[in-house]
């Protein structure tokens, strides 16, 4: 839909004691205002001992294409005994909302109103002088029924945020009103808690179970003359039935949600939630505990190939130099060069950063190449091709990665 939708948690902060939505009920000529029509109908046997979805199905389907000249877009099963048709014109639910026998059978046809209507809200600071009334009769054109003006509880004065109810299942995004456009936002009311029992889902008009009180949860008196302390019935926590706190009601804001934004029933609503929520089965329990031994068997059977490798690995020249062997002390000598003696230590040394050199051949311990020259700066002479002698500085290159047995001096 576009827009953000309007939460109990921002909305019924503003609102009064009762839902807005509650405050006027939806009509059947309301469905039909705007060139609107309820293309949900709903058909009940006028005896409820005898439930229609016993009959055959083939039947209800022939009797109902009989009545409409067509198929319905749809056809199902509804509750205990009822079932529920979809339409697809303006005239033929006028036809279906006429019959009072169907198949030779007594029954009642009327609208279905939740999912005939949709609800939102939006605001718009150019409406504050007009009334409820007056919006109303200005809005009638685009399918709108019912607008309520919300009221801020805290301060008791009346807001720029209206109510609004429309006879289309589908929520429109928009309300032109004149050069004022407004975005509409989907009214999300709070979770129904019924105030005999404490339970979620129903009010007290259709429970059938015995009144407990709603701050502690006991059956002999009610919230007005408890001094308890508090337990909630719900969820067996510190605070009253009532609590927003309470993690039964933040549940059933989530059913709440889903199920205006979705276009779901309450049930249906509610079952999306189980899925998120309930515990792993036993299937999903072994299905799970199969799949790690076969991984673990995998991983066994690798090792196992690895150890009946041959012993004869050739590693790669990109091996740290921490593996190779250390280097014995050997002196090195070179022509007017002093001894040197290369460091042993038995402690592990970590490898060397290479910044050079062959790629994939680590440099040698030591930073690479040494340079040694004479104590006394002398110079050695050698004799070229032409017979000229030329002074070669006295630097001798030592490899300290390799070893090699000492020469005797020239004299």
């Amino acid at each position: 839909m576009g827009a953000e939708p309007t939460t109990s948690k921002n909305m019924m902060e503003r609102s009064t004691n009762s839902s807005p939505a509650s405050q006027g009920a939806t009509k059947k000529e309301d469905l039909f205002k705007g060139g609107g029509f309820p293309s949900f109908l709903v058909i009940e046997p006028k005896n409820e001992e005898i439930p229609l979805w016993k009959a055959s199905p083939f039947l209800w389907e022939r009797a109902i294409k009989g009545v409409l000249g067509c198929e319905p877009e749809e056809l199902k099963r509804m509750g205990k005994s009822n079932l529920l048709v979809k339409i697809k014109t303006k005239k033929h639910a006028q036809k279906l909302l006429k019959q009072q026998k169907i198949a030779d059978i007594p029954v009642k046809v009327s609208p279905h109103f939740r999912l005939n209507t949709s609800q939102g809200v939006f605001t718009c600071e150019e409406l504050s002088f007009m009334t409820d009334d007056e919006l109303l009769l200005e809005l009638e054109n685009q399918h709108v029924i019912l607008v309520k003006r919300i009221i801020n509880k805290r301060l008791n004065k009346p807001t720029n945020t209206f109510f609004v109810k429309f006879n289309t299942p589908t929520l429109p995004e928009r309300l032109k009103m004149g050069f004022v456009t407004a975005k509409v936002r989907p009214y999300i009311p709070n979770p129904l808690r019924c105030f005999k029992c404490q339970k979620f889902g129903h009010g007290q008009s259709r429970c059938d179970r015995e009144p407990i009180c709603a701050k502690c949860g006991r059956g002999d008196h009610n919230e007005e003359h408890c001094s308890n302390r508090a337990s909630c019935p719900n969820c067996s926590g510190d605070h009253p039935a009532n609590s927003k706190a309470c993690p039964m009601w933040l549940q059933e804001r989530e059913i709440q949600r889903i199920k205006i934004l979705q276009n779901l029933s309450y049930p249906q609503a509610r079952a999306k939630i189980n899925e998120k929520t309930d515990k792993p089965t036993y299937a999903a329990i072994t299905k799970k505990t199969y799949a790690s031994i076969m991984t673990q068997t995998e991983t066994v059977s690798i090792m196992t190939q690895t150890e009946t490798a041959p012993a004869a690995i050739h590693l790669p020249l990109t091996v740290s130099t921490h593996i190779l062997q250390e280097p014995k002390e050997t002196p090195i000598i070179r022509p007017g060069a002093n001894i040197i003696k290369l460091p042993n230590n038995n402690k592990p040394k970590s490898p060397p950063r290479i910044s050079g050199g062959v790629s994939g051949i680590p440099r040698p311990t030591g930073g690479g190449l040494k340079r040694a020259r004479s104590p006394t700066g002398a110079a050695v002479k050698k004799k070229t091709k032409s017979g000229s002698r030329e002074s070669i500085p006295d630097i001798t290159m030592v490899d300290p990665g390799r070893s090699t047995k000492p020469k005797p001096p020239i004299r």
